[in-house]
């Protein structure tokens, strides 16, 4: 089903996202969840984003990038939007 197949690639970009933004950070990545939570921050926002528009569309060839190259262009957008 596309439905159940689309799911599961936002539930893996966004497991993804934690364990590469603690990879960054030095932490764990049950730390780094446990600092979103605090401040409220919700894993949706990435949804919003051009990043995301582009790994879920072929034609870019971003969902052939690595995890550490994704998360940055993710940064460097989201960082662009303050």
């Amino acid at each position: 089903d596309t439905r159940q197949a689309e799911i599961g690639d936002k539930i893996h970009f966004a497991v993804m996202a934690i364990e590469a933004s603690a990879k960054e950070m030095s932490i764990s990545p049950m730390e780094m969840r446990r600092r979103l939570e605090k401040v409220g921050l919700v894993l949706v926002i990435f949804y919003d984003t051009r990043t995301c528009s582009m790994l879920h569309d072929s034609k870019y060839g971003l969902h052939l990038m690595s995890d550490d190259y994704i998360l940055n262009d993710l940064l460097r957008e989201l960082g662009d939007r303050q």
